[in-house]
């Protein structure tokens, strides 16, 4: 077996997205695991170098990030997400992350870890009453899809199609041009916000 090191440059690797999901629970427990193995058996084992960060003018700066994100946004398709994201909320759901889609036939919820489904036959035609208690417990309504494989951490997978790729030379699906239409997107965002109207999101000139 080949063990080739393939160098990665980190910038900004602070705080818990980056410090603890890009860096320790992703390079790092690829480096523990022994590297990415490639189909003609040889292993790619990363290391890492995180200089301090610096802006134009060779000045160092702190870090400053939105706490909390709303935005309603209009698909090509016709369909509406409602986006809420903050990390100054306390939670009061099954995880830290998850996405709802609602169609005509049923609903599913999806975490990192689970996923529940209601189907239209099993939505409950709740009548509010105020000055009573809601008898219906809504939870116990949802149905748990069942495991069927063991996923492994999401940002080291990642990492590791993006180490196959660069080793190869192969296009990463997930290159600087999608980063920057969600650059682009969240700058539309804040935009419609200050403006008070909505926005087009235009296709990306590279």
């Amino acid at each position: 077996m080949t063990r080739k090191v393939i160098h990665v440059a980190l910038n900004g690797i602070t705080s818990r997205m980056g410090y603890r999901q890009h860096l320790v629970r992703s390079l790092l427990a690829i480096r523990e695991q022994g590297g990415v193995r490639l189909e003609d058996g040889t292993t790619l084992y990363p290391t890492t170098h995180i200089p301090r960060r610096w802006d134009e003018s060779s000045r160092p700066y702190e870090a400053t990030a939105d706490d909390a994100l709303y935005a309603v946004l209009e698909f090509a398709s016709g369909a509406f997400a409602s986006v809420n994201s903050s990390w100054t909320v306390r939670v009061n759901r099954r995880e830290l992350l998850e996405l709802q889609v609602d169609g005509t036939d049923a609903s599913a919820v999806a975490g990192l870890r689970d996923c529940a489904v209601q189907h239209r036959v099993s939505t409950p035609m709740p009548v509010w009453n105020p000055d009573l208690p809601d008898p219906i417990d809504y939870q116990a309504l949802w149905s748990d899809v069942p495991d069927n494989m063991t996923f492994d951490n999401g940002f080291k997978v990642e990492w590791e199609l993006f180490l196959k790729c660069a080793w190869q030379g192969r296009p990463f699906a997930w290159d600087l041009v999608e980063g920057a239409k969600g650059v682009q997107l969240a700058s539309l965002a804040r935009q419609s916000s200050a403006q008070g109207r909505r926005l087009d999101v235009l296709p990306l000139a590279v």
